[in-house]
């Protein structure tokens, strides 16, 4: 994107990378997209840094995009918790929340079950 916005960025400072890996990406590729474009085009430098990604990137207004959890959480409460944290982003869409958290259909159906959502 630099040479098609005619900029010299060559680089993301690690910390500018640690927040870009930590985020979730509710949007996929294309929200990537966007927010290294718009961090290109924004750069006066040769490296993109944290300044120049959106708000939610930064893990500032992220609208909920965060699951956190105590530190001795059973992994059977983490997992029911994550599972209704994401089927609350995507407004009950089942299927796209088994995408999002990387299961099959049934896979999925058969968590609902277990956990009683």
């Amino acid at each position: 994107y630099s040479r098609e916005f005619g900029k010299e960025v060559s680089s993301i400072s690690d910390e500018a990378r640690l927040l870009l890996s930590d985020y979730l990406w509710p949007g996929n590729v294309r929200e990537l997209e966007n927010v290294i474009i718009q961090a290109v085009i924004s750069a006066d430098d040769l490296e993109i840094t944290p300044d120049l990604l959106k708000p939610s990137v930064m893990g500032k207004s992220d609208g909920g995009n965060r699951v956190t959890f105590q530190f001795g959480t059973t992994l059977e409460d983490a997992e029911r918790e994550l599972i209704r944290k994401t089927l609350q982003h995507v407004n009950g869409r089942k299927g796209e929340a088994a995408r999002i958290l990387g299961v099959s259909r049934k896979g999925f159906y058969n968590k609902l079950k277990k956990h009683g959502l």
